[in-house]
C-alpha cells in the first residue's frame, strides 16, 4: 500500500517510492538522505506538527507538508 508518510502512526516503517514535489523540494530532501528507496521509519505523529523521522540512523524533524509529498510503501511487520 502507498501511502504519504504523513498518514504512517510512530513505530510504523516504509521504503520511499516517490517524491512528487519539485526541484527544491527534492534536492533539500536528498541533501538529507531522503530518497527514493531509503527505507523510513517514523518515530513521533501527534496528528498535527511536525513529524519525527529516522532514516539512516539519524532522526529529525519534517514538517507535515513536505511528509505529505513523500510517498511510502508501508511495510507490514510481523
Amino acid at each position: 500500500m502507498i501511502v504519504p508518510l504523513s498518514s504512517l502512526k510512530p513505530g510504523e516503517t516504509g521504503i520511499i517510492e516517490s517524491l512528487p514535489g519539485g526541484r527544491m523540494l527534492f534536492l533539500k530532501l536528498s541533501s538529507m538522505g531522503i530518497e527514493k528507496n531509503a527505507k523510513i521509519k517514523v518515530i513521533a505523529n501527534y496528528g498535527r506538527g511536525p513529524i519525527i523521522i529516522e532514516i539512516d540512523n539519524i532522526k529529525m524533524a519534517l514538517g507535515r507538508g513536505i511528509c505529505n509529498k513523500i510517498w511510502v510503501k508501508k511495510i507490514e511487520e510481523k
